[in-house]
């Protein structure tokens, strides 16, 4: 049975954001920081492939074009934002969730971030709990993309 274009290229891009993703969890937890090296060219590269998708006649179905891309990287670094500038996270998990955003569009990443709130609150219990003061955000942004690719809910892929 083959599998609709759409599909594939949809497991594509939740395989790089989620490589991304792993690899920005293991550099959390070691060193409490999100590399810059790791964020930029995760969101270069989407962008670079929306603008070839953008071009492309016909357009790739399911493809996110440049502005839907764009959009995505937006939505997603402004969405953390408030806290980034409150101090309570880094500029690297705006970054990442911009990342996700580029890769998988604002839909996707709103999604993310609304599960990755429900494990960050879970998180935060468990950091309280052993009485530590913060605790490293990106594993909660991991089970967020998890949550988002496995309970699609309420609005589309954008």
């Amino acid at each position: 049975m083959l599998v609709p274009q759409e599909t594939l290229l949809h497991l594509v891009q939740l395989a790089v954001v989620g490589i991304v993703m792993a690899i920005a969890t293991v550099t959390d937890l070691r060193e409490r920081r999100v590399p810059l090296w790791l964020t930029a060219p995760g969101i270069a590269t989407a962008l670079a492939l929306a603008a070839l998708t953008s071009a492309r006649v016909p357009p790739l179905p399911g493809a996110l074009d440049l502005p839907q891309s764009a959009i995505g990287l937006v939505v997603g670094v402004l969405v953390l934002a408030p806290f980034v500038l409150l101090g309570g996270i880094g500029a690297g998990d705006a970054l990442l969730l911009g990342v996700v955003g580029a890769w998988l569009g604002w839909a996707f990443v709103l999604w993310t971030a609304w599960w990755a709130s429900l494990a960050g609150g879970a998180l935060a219990l468990v950091a309280l709990a052993r009485k530590q003061r913060t605790f490293p955000y990106v594993p909660a942004l991991a089970l967020g993309l998890i949550g988002a690719a496995l309970f699609p809910l309420g609005i589309g892929r954008a």
